[in-house]
């Protein structure tokens, strides 16, 4: 079997599994590791399937939210790329929340000395980085541990949102299609409406890899947001079906 025809076969197993394991794969087709893992780069670059550690699954059925130490090694530099377009609106406000999105998180590096900013956020990793900004306020709030998300979520943190309004609220997902925000879990998806809500300037930050993907939870409709930063152009379709919601892009 050659590669292109290896390849084909590959993404209809997946196709018709949903996910899969690349442990799997390499017995099914009787190759190496390193060949599987070359295929699945191919696939993936042509936007077909979605990688997580370990397994790869099609892109528009994300059906579980990764690890976050599987999202953090994920398009690092489209994230990187984002986060930089997005520091000069950041710095704009005095009050902000930020969710513990990895994607966000590269954006909490870059916020340069001696900005007078308060930050409010539920995410172990968001707060760890934002201690090394002692000139940042930064207010996290509680609930119950979620180790494998790095995040705090309970209704008793919905309580205490509710009474917290902001300048700016910065948010990631796992996916958008041309009516909604999506995420793959549910975990923390109260908590980014209830800050959006009570926000004066809406944000999304999200890369091209997330375009058309189906998430299990809707965590949004595009006229909750007033600013989507990403990293290249969408294709026409999605851009206008965006825009008609009053929605800045920038790329």
């Amino acid at each position: 079997m050659n590669a292109e025809q290896r390849k084909k076969e590959i993404y209809e197993y997946i196709k018709k599994q949903n996910k899969c394991s690349v442990t799997s794969l390499i017995d099914m087709f009787g190759v190496s590791a390193m060949t599987i893992r070359r295929d699945l780069d191919a696939l993936e670059k042509q936007n077909l399937i979605q990688r997580t550690y370990g397994k790869a699954m099609i892109k528009n059925s994300l059906t579980e939210d990764p690890f976050y130490d599987q999202r953090e090694a994920t398009n690092v530099e489209p994230k990187q790329e984002i986060a930089r377009k997005a520091l000069r609106y950041l710095t704009k406000f005095s009050t902000v929340y930020i969710d513990g999105s990895s994607t966000c998180n590269e954006l909490i590096k870059l916020i340069p000395p001696n900005i007078s900013l308060t930050i409010f956020t539920n995410n172990l990793i968001t707060v760890n980085l934002l201690s090394e900004k002692p000139w940042i306020k930064t207010y996290m709030f509680g609930g119950l541990l979620i180790n494998d998300q790095r995040a705090f979520d309970s209704t008793s943190t919905m309580t205490s949102n509710k009474e917290i309004f902001v300048d700016a609220s910065f948010i990631s997902c796992s996916g958008f299609n041309t009516s909604s925000i999506v995420n793959a879990g549910i975990l923390t998806i109260n908590e980014r409406r209830m800050m959006l809500s009570n926000s004066a300037n809406r944000f999304l930050l999200a890369d091209h890899s997330k375009c058309n993907v189906r998430g299990l939870f809707t965590i949004c409709d595009w006229n909750k947001i007033d600013i989507f930063i990403t990293d290249k152009p969408l294709d026409s379709v999605y851009s206008k079906a965006i825009a008609e919601h009053n929605v800045k892009i920038i790329y």
